[in-house]
């Protein structure tokens, strides 16, 4: 596999733990940013993974999480520039030989492939393509002020030259790739909106998708459904998108069968789980890690009922049974694991997607930032971990979000007070041995497969689907505060939950819709 083009050869500073974003972290962002490039054909030999959870896709993911926090119109353009490449590089707008190629489900599908020649291989690692665009789209629609003036990187492939006109590009464009590949084709939706593969998928026909590929389609779906409610132009899709991912993000907290909630050596409850919801136990860290920033993702955007106290076991899972000595070594899987092997292995270091689990164990932040060697007077060159520290910086500070409205529900209250709860402060890291791995490397050590790290998930094909946002059955915890009680509440109550809890988030104050 290629890398994914010119490499940062500067750091990110992080200037202190506490108080607000300082102008110098800003800048050294800002400055990073401009030193990398997203990647492109011929450069990779795996275009969806790249965008998925290598080095362009944490690049997009942690540019719009520092745009969500500071409004800065450098980082704005940015991620633009990355999201526009990103769409270029679609199959069916890419000239041959990369692009224009027939897919496994005979059509010249819009897909990023995971090959680079012959019949164009694609499955849920589009998914985080899909997101990235859609959220790159709501951060635009987000910034109200900005919709009539020209971007700032320019217009190169005639996607829009306001902020306005590229948004509703990248929304159309990302609506393109669900409706002619993700429910045509790959996905199967009938059993209640459970996310699952087509039984013509080359890879897992018929199975459930595993956690952290649901996040990826979820991300995605998510995203374009709070994109049309600002733009107001197709309630129908906000419904069905709402639809799915509420089913699977309630499913996690209300099924025992998909995981267990159980009292850990402390004495507090945590959540075990595993690879796929037809598993409960045993999910390694590594997928693991990429499962639990899909949650935040949706706790934070306080859309679908994901409360603090829903989370917290989440954290304290990390705190309580993976982190076997702080700032040096973590356990391999959610149960504890210290032998296992591959993805399941033991780390020096933490991974990212756990880092923000602090948000829900304060008390744990100092040691979890060192943890992810992140400390005050020092750099790093982890983009993902750069970004996601800050965010835990910017909500201790308690500034309000630059954008409109800001992050909605209990996820937009802050961090939840958690004075008694075991951590406390680490020592400073070192910054040698041990440190994360840099995402910039060529490849990534969080790619999605269930396989050896590096490995694509295999191609997707599937038969026809449909949404069913309506469908007999769905079920979920909703917005109950306690996953223990949602178990035991019944089915009618737990369906007017959700019903609550997406009508309370509609009702939000929304941005000014745009001109249609």
């Amino acid at each position: 596999m290629g890398n994914v083009g010119l490499r940062a050869t500067v750091s990110m500073s992080v200037d202190s733990l506490d108080g607000s974003l300082t102008a110098n972290e800003l800048k050294s962002f800002e400055n990073y940013i401009q030193t990398i490039e997203p990647v492109v054909w011929p450069n990779t030999g795996d275009m969806q993974n790249q965008y998925a959870q290598a080095a362009s896709g944490e690049q997009i993911k942690a540019m719009g999480l520092m745009y969500e926090m500071t409004a800065d119109r450098a980082i704005l353009d940015r991620m633009i520039y990355f999201c526009d490449t990103l769409l270029s590089e679609r199959n069916d707008l890419l000239a041959a030989p990369y692009g224009q190629r027939t897919c496994w489900n005979g059509k010249v599908a819009p897909v990023w492939p995971g090959n680079a020649s012959g019949t164009a291989s694609a499955d849920s690692a589009n998914g985080d393509c899909v997101g990235h665009i859609a959220n790159c789209a709501r951060l635009i629609l987000e910034t109200p002020a900005i919709w009539n003036t020209a971007v700032g990187s320019g217009d190169p492939n005639g996607y829009g030259a306001s902020y306005l006109e590229r948004a509703r590009t990248f929304v159309k464009e990302a609506d393109h790739t669900v409706d002619a590949f993700f429910l045509s084709d790959l996905l199967d939706l009938t059993d209640r909106n459970h996310l699952k593969f087509s039984k013509l998928s080359p890879y897992k026909p018929g199975d459930e998708l595993p956690w952290n590929q649901q996040m990826m389609m979820i991300y995605g779906f998510y995203n374009l459904a709070w994109a049309h409610e600002i733009l107001g132009n197709d309630a129908q899709r906000v419904v069905s998108y709402d639809s799915i991912v509420q089913v699977n993000l309630s499913r996690f907290f209300a099924d025992t069968a998909a995981s267990r909630a159980y009292k850990d050596s402390a004495g507090n409850t945590a959540y075990d789980w595993g690879y796929s919801p037809s598993a409960n136990s045993g999910e390694d860290s590594n997928h693991g890690s990429l499962d639990t920033a899909g949650f935040y993702r949706a706790y934070i955007s306080g859309r679908y009922g994901i409360t603090a106290d829903m989370m917290k076991p989440f954290a304290n899972m990390f705190v309580d049974v993976m982190t076997l000595k702080q700032d040096s070594l973590y356990a391999g899987t959610v149960d504890g694991c210290t032998t296992c092997t591959g993805h399941a292995a033991t780390t020096p270091y933490i991974r990212s997607g756990f880092l923000l689990l602090a948000d829900v164990r304060p008390a744990a932040y100092a040691s979890m930032m060192s943890g992810a060697r992140l400390s005050a007077g020092n750099t790093t060159g982890s983009i993902d971990a750069f970004s996601r520290g800050m965010w835990l910086k910017f909500r201790r500070s308690g500034a309000p979000s630059p954008l409109t409205p800001g992050p909605m529900g209990d996820g937009g209250a802050g961090p939840v007070a958690d004075a008694a709860a075991p951590g406390g402060a680490g020592g400073a890291p070192d910054g040698a041995a041990g440190d994360p791995p840099d995402l910039n490397a060529a490849g990534s050590p969080n790619d999605h497969s269930d396989g050896a790290a590096g490995t694509s998930s295999g191609t997707g094909q599937a038969g026809a689907s449909s949404v069913n946002s309506n469908a007999a059955g769905d079920t979920s915890a909703g917005n109950c505060g306690c996953r223990l009680a949602s178990r035991s509440a019944p089915r009618g109550l737990a369906l007017l939950v959700i019903a609550a809890s997406l009508a309370v988030a509609r009702r939000r104050s929304r941005v000014a819709r745009p001109p249609s």
